[in-house]
């Protein structure tokens, strides 16, 4: 039997699931901070064909993950589109900047100009 964040994984990824199941999934998975979710969030919010509107909480979700368990992963950041990476790195320098090493944190704010 499948855990719930499994299930809730197994209806994000499924593009013919109804939106809003979807949209739901991006947003519960939250409460399950762990590689498995990220690694679902970080697929979706790299698509550049699926929905912004996913993308949007997708991108939320993993920011509040990596502020929940104090890691970002540069490999995965790398891998979301830009709207996606803004959103991440906009929720993790309101919360927890420090998670997010000097040099690259330098980088990203020269990239998105307003997280000084």
């Amino acid at each position: 039997m499948k855990n719930k964040f499994e299930l809730l994984i197994d209806i994000l990824l499924d593009k013919t699931a109804r939106e809003d199941e979807r949209d739901d999934a991006a947003i519960d998975l939250r409460e399950y901070p762990n590689s498995c979710v990220l690694e679902a969030l970080v697929k979706v919010a790299s698509d550049p064909f699926e929905n912004i509107a996913m993308i949007d909480n997708c991108a939320e979700s993993i920011g509040e993950i990596c502020i929940t368990i104090h890691y970002f992963d540069e490999e995965f950041f790398k891998k979301l589109i830009p709207f996606a990476q803004n959103i991440v790195f906009g929720f993790i320098m309101s919360h927890n900047p420090e998670i997010i090493k000097q040099p690259l944190r330098k980088e990203l704010i020269k990239k998105f100009g307003h997280y000084e």
